[in-house]
C-alpha cells in the first residue's frame, strides 16, 4: 500500500516538475522569440544596407536617412530652409506640374514621406513590391529637383510663417526653444530651425535646388528595406538610389560637446497653465548600459499612470493630469527629460516635490515588484511593437544611425531580463541628479 502511494507521489512530482521545465522554456522561448528579424548587407563602397524579408506581405518600406543633414547645417543668414524644403517636398512643389506627381504617388498607393532634425533628413517610402520601379522613378523627382516656382516658394515661407504666428502663446513650444537654445549654446543644435522673415527672404530658388546636391550624397546615405522582396532586389533598389545622389559629402556643424551647465527660467506668457520642463544629458543610445537607463526611465516616469512621478505627483497629490519622461535621442548623446504641467496655485509645490521624489528615487531605489513589471512589460511590447514593415524599417534605421550593435538589438530582450535590482539602483544614481537638473517654464507666475 506505502509502496503503491509512493510510487504514484513520485510519478506526480516528475510530471510536475517536467511541466514546469517545460513552461519555463516555453516562457524563455517566447521572451527570446523577436519578429526583429534582419541581415546587414556590405556594399563595395564602404557602407551597408539592412534588409529584414518577409513574405507574409505584398508591401515594402523603405526607410533612408541622410546622416548630418539636418537643419543644424542652416547658414545662419537663411535659417528656415530645410523646413522650406520639407513644405516643398510635402506638396511635390519640385516639377513642372506638381498636381501630376501627386496624382502618380495617390494612384500607385504610395506613401512617400519627409521629416528632419538637427542632425539628418528623412525619407521614408511604402509600396507594393510589384510597383518598386515606378517608386524609384517617383523618388527621383525629389532627389534632384529640376524645378521650383518663385510662387511656391514664397508660400512655403508664408506657410512657416504663419506656424510660427500661431505658436507665439504656445507654451509647449516656446518652453522647447528655450531648451534647445540653452542646451545646445554655443553649437549649430542652437539655430532656430524656422528661422525669421528676415532669414527667409535670403533664401533663393537657387538655394532650394542645390539643397540635395549639397546634403544628399553616398558618403551620408543610410538605407534600410523590409518586406516581400528579395536579397537581390534590395540591393539593386540601393545602387539606383545610390547612382541618383552625389557622391562626398563635406558639410559639417558645430555639435553639442556635452557642456552642460544647470540653468533655471521662466518665460512669463500669458498662460495660467505653467508648462515644465527638466532635463539633464546622460548616455548615448549605443551606450553599453542603455537599457538600464531604459528601465529605470520606465519605472521613474515612462509608465504612465504607474510611474514612479505620476503616483506621486498626480495620483496621491492631484498637482498635474500628466507628468512623463523619456530620452531625447540624438545620434551620439541622450537627453533625459520629465516633462509635466501645473497651475500657478501649485506650481512651487509641484517643483518642490519633483525635486523630492526624485531624491527619494536615488536614495531608497526601485521595488523588485517595480523591475518585474517594467521587464515584462518592455520585452512583451517590443515583438508585438514589430506589426508592420515600416516599423520594422523605421526601428533598424535608428539603430543604424544612432551606431547601435545589431547584436545588442537581436539580444534586447534577453538583456533587459538579465538586468537585477542592484544594477538598475546604481544606474538610477547616474541618471537621476536632481541638484543638476535643469527647468525651463512657461506661464504665468506674477
Amino acid at each position: 500500500m506505502y509502496k503503491k502511494f509512493f510510487i504514484t507521489l513520485f510519478i506526480v512530482v516528475i510530471t510536475i516538475t517536467i511541466f514546469m521545465k517545460l513552461n519555463h522554456q516555453k516562457e524563455t522561448n517566447v521572451e527570446s522569440k523577436s519578429s526583429l528579424n534582419f541581415e546587414i548587407i556590405e556594399t563595395n563602397k564602404k557602407n551597408s544596407i539592412i534588409y529584414s524579408y518577409d513574405d507574409s506581405t505584398s508591401l515594402i518600406s523603405i526607410n533612408m536617412a541622410f546622416k548630418k543633414a539636418g537643419y543644424a547645417l542652416d547658414d545662419r543668414k537663411k535659417l528656415g530652409l530645410t523646413f522650406i524644403m520639407l513644405y516643398l517636398f510635402k506638396n511635390s512643389f519640385i516639377v513642372d506640374n506638381p498636381t501630376d506627381l501627386q496624382n502618380v504617388i495617390e494612384e500607385n498607393g504610395f506613401k512617400i514621406e519627409f521629416s528632419a532634425d538637427h542632425e539628418n533628413f528623412y525619407i521614408s517610402l511604402k509600396s507594393f513590391a510589384a510597383y518598386k520601379d515606378k517608386l524609384l522613378e517617383t523618388l527621383e523627382a525629389f532627389l534632384n529637383p529640376k524645378i521650383v516656382s518663385e510662387k511656391n516658394l514664397d508660400q512655403a515661407k508664408e506657410n512657416i510663417l504663419q506656424y510660427l504666428e500661431i505658436n507665439k502663446g504656445n507654451a509647449n513650444f516656446i518652453v522647447n526653444q528655450k531648451y534647445e537654445e540653452v542646451l545646445f549654446e554655443g553649437t549649430d543644435f542652437a539655430k532656430n530651425p524656422y528661422g525669421n522673415k528676415e532669414t527667409m527672404q535670403n533664401i533663393t530658388v537657387e538655394d532650394i535646388l542645390s539643397f540635395t546636391k549639397q546634403r544628399f550624397a553616398e558618403e551620408n546615405f543610410n538605407f534600410v528595406i523590409s518586406g516581400n522582396i528579395s536579397k537581390k532586389e534590395a540591393i539593386a533598389i540601393y545602387q539606383k538610389i545610390e547612382k541618383s545622389i552625389a557622391t562626398k559629402h563635406n558639410l559639417s556643424y558645430i555639435t553639442f560637446n556635452n557642456q552642460y551647465q544647470t540653468h533655471k527660467e521662466n518665460i512669463e506668457i500669458e498662460k495660467d497653465q505653467i508648462v515644465i520642463k527638466a532635463y539633464i544629458p546622460t548616455v548615448a543610445k549605443n551606450h553599453n548600459n542603455f537599457y538600464k537607463y531604459y528601465i529605470a526611465n520606465y519605472i521613474i516616469g515612462g509608465s504612465g499612470l504607474n510611474s514612479i512621478l505620476s503616483q506621486s505627483l498626480r495620483e496621491d497629490n492631484g498637482l498635474t493630469y500628466s507628468v512623463y519622461s523619456y530620452f531625447d535621442n540624438y545620434n551620439d548623446f541622450s537627453v533625459w527629460v520629465i516633462e509635466l504641467s501645473t497651475n500657478k496655485k501649485n506650481y512651487s509645490k509641484a517643483i518642490k516635490l519633483l525635486n523630492s521624489t526624485l531624491k527619494k528615487v536615488v536614495n531608497n531605489g526601485i521595488k523588485k515588484e517595480d523591475l518585474i513589471r517594467a521587464k515584462k512589460y518592455l520585452t512583451g511590447s517590443f515583438d508585438i511593437y514589430f506589426n508592420t514593415n515600416a516599423r520594422v524599417s523605421a526601428f533598424l534605421l535608428d539603430m543604424k544611425l544612432k551606431s547601435i550593435s545589431p547584436s545588442i538589438t537581436k539580444t534586447r530582450n534577453n538583456l533587459i531580463n538579465s538586468y537585477e535590482l542592484d544594477e538598475i539602483n546604481q544606474v538610477i544614481k547616474k541618471l537621476v541628479k536632481p541638484k543638476e537638473l535643469s527647468i525651463i517654464t512657461a506661464g504665468k507666475l506674477k
